[in-house]
C-alpha cells in the first residue's frame, strides 16, 4: 500500500504549503492482466480497479476499500 499511501501524502503536503484545504483525497490501484486464449491472436485483458481512501491522512494503517470494479477486454 506504500504505492498508494505516499503519493497521497505527497498531495497532501504540497497543498498545505499553498494553502489549499482539501476535504477528501482518494488513490486508485489499477491492476492489468492479459491472459493468452488459445485460438486467439490476441491476448484477452482484464482490468482491475480499486478506489481506496486514507481516513488518517498520516497512517499508512488507516486504508480503507471504497468500491473495486473488474473488467474484461476483448478484441474484436
Amino acid at each position: 500500500m506504500e504505492r498508494l499511501f505516499h503519493p497521497v501524502l505527497f498531495y497532501l503536503q504540497k497543498a498545505s504549503e499553498v494553502g489549499i484545504q482539501i476535504q477528501d483525497i482518494n488513490a486508485c490501484y489499477v491492476l492489468r492482466q492479459s491472459q493468452r486464449v488459445r485460438g486467439q491472436a490476441y491476448p484477452a485483458m482484464r482490468v482491475r480497479l480499486y478506489l481506496y481512501r486514507f481516513d488518517d491522512p498520516s497512517s499508512i494503517d488507516s486504508i480503507r476499500l471504497l468500491r473495486k470494479a473488474e473488467y474484461h477486454l476483448h478484441r474484436r
